[in-house]
């Protein structure tokens, strides 16, 4: 287990060695992994060369762009690529957008990129990671973006439905209102409000229990807050599959959870490890209050050796 640490400690040291040209692959490798989601939306009507553009020419904006501004391009790129199927889909897509970005991106940028990197969690089947992540680093204000992105996902097929009812081949400014009527009947019939809410309720749950169990100053709180809310998100999950009818299979929660869960832990430990045996607390005074502190030491890695045992 030291060995282990200590290898990730080490690789720890040396990205901060290297820590502004990782941070520039990171941000690029980030940005075409979003954009090319995000270009699929085109449901294969863009071409190879015009979908190379879209990914990649935005990719290189986020290495130095500011969230904000990420944010606008994805929203650029995901309604143009759905315009070249749909005009009143695309449409559709950047009123809701809008509202998104009326009511909570302009006032929280940077945790707002948590909703198109679920996005991509859910591409890669494991949007389990990005709750954690929320529920650990960012607690209350992450629950819009997750709610955001589970409304998108589970509303997905819709939007392809949408988008086979008002083709763009077919568009014209004069029967486009017709066309909105017929969409606004599918979308009242077909819309799945029970299952997005009911997964985005357990993901609050998971949120709210991680973010508040890591913040109780307890031995290996951090750590309890992961596994607690990892077994919050099997459980709540399955209870939203049973009750709210969430297209949830339970293998694969468990599966995607542990994964996430393993991850997780991995990035915990690659910050710092709290030697909580050797933790000592302190007691002192001034003229109007009395302080009691509870020191915990970290745990030094060496560069060349293991770790000695306590």
């Amino acid at each position: 287990m030291n060995q282990g640490l200590t290898m990730i400690h080490r690789l720890v040291r040396q990205y901060k060695r290297y820590e502004g040209r990782a941070d520039v692959a990171l941000k690029f490798f980030g940005g075409l992994v979003l954009f090319f989601v995000l270009s699929g939306l085109s449901m294969g009507q863009l071409g190879f060369g015009k979908r190379l553009l879209l990914t990649v020419i935005p990719a290189a904006v986020t290495v130095v762009a500011s969230p904000m501004v990420v944010l606008l391009l994805a929203a650029l790129v995901a309604c143009f690529s759905v315009f070249v199927v749909s005009v009143e889909t695309a449409a559709l897509l950047f009123f809701l957008l809008c509202l998104l970005f009326v009511f909570y991106i302009r006032l929280f940028p940077l945790e707002s990129l948590i909703f198109p990197a679920m996005v991509v969690a859910y591409a890669f089947h494991l949007p389990q990671i990005v709750v954690l992540i929320a529920a650990l680093y960012v607690g209350v204000k992450a629950i819009v973006p997750v709610g955001a992105a589970v409304f998108f996902w589970y509303h997905w097929p819709l939007m392809k439905e949408l988008m086979a009812l008002s083709p763009r081949a077919n568009f014209t400014p004069m029967g486009s209102l017709d066309t909105l009527l017929s969409m606004y009947e599918v979308i009242m019939q077909q819309a799945d409000w029970m299952s997005w809410g009911s997964v985005w309720i357990v993901y609050l749950v998971v949120i709210l229990a991680g973010w508040g169990i890591s913040h109780l100053f307890l031995d290996w709180e951090r750590e309890k807050a992961l596994w607690i809310s990892a077994g919050i998100t099997v459980v709540g999950l399955c209870l939203a599959a049973l009750f709210g009818g969430a297209p949830v299979s339970l293998l694969a929660t468990l599966v995607q959870t542990a994964i996430s869960a393993g991850l997780m832990y991995l990035v915990l430990q690659g910050e710092y490890v709290l030697d909580y045996p050797k933790a000592e607390r302190v007691k002192f005074q001034d003229e109007h209050y009395v302080y009691y502190v509870k020191a915990v030491p970290k745990i030094a890695f060496p560069h060349g050796s293991r770790p000695k045992q306590p």
